[in-house]
This record gives C-alpha cells, sequence and structure tokens, in this order.
C-alpha cells in the first residue's frame, strides 16, 4: 500500500525559529481568564517594531492555518 502523509509540522518549526519563539511553552487561553483590558495599559507611544513583528508572526499563522490545509 503507498499513501501520502502532508504534514504543517515543519512550517510551524521554521515560523517559530524565524521569530524566536522555539522555546515558547503552548497554552489554552492567550492570557488568565477574567482579564480585563484597560485603555491605561496600552503604551503611551505605540512601538512600530513590535506592532510591525506581531504582524508578520499572525499573518504566518494565517497563512499556515489557511492556505496550506490539504
Amino acid at each position: 500500500d503507498s499513501y501520502t502523509h502532508l504534514s504543517q509540522a515543519s512550517l510551524a518549526r521554521d515560523i517559530l525559529a524565524r521569530h524566536d519563539m522555539t522555546d515558547c511553552n503552548p497554552c489554552k487561553l492567550p492570557m488568565e481568564p477574567g482579564r480585563h483590558l484597560l485603555y491605561s495599559d496600552r503604551p503611551a507611544v505605540p512601538d512600530v517594531l513590535r506592532r510591525q513583528k506581531y504582524q508578520e508572526i499572525v499573518g504566518a499563522l494565517q497563512y499556515l492555518c489557511t492556505w496550506t490545509r490539504p
């Protein structure tokens, strides 16, 4: 019997490595339950580089989840 095995693990590892996140631990929720974000929690001056890095990571994950599915 021959079969084809598709996996996204390699791309996921590449995304984590590209963004220095290989030592991160998985979690079920992005923050603790019941936490409310306040306007005063945000920085007075936005960090453009941090925002760009966040957008790159989210875009790569969206690509992984949306466009690479069999």
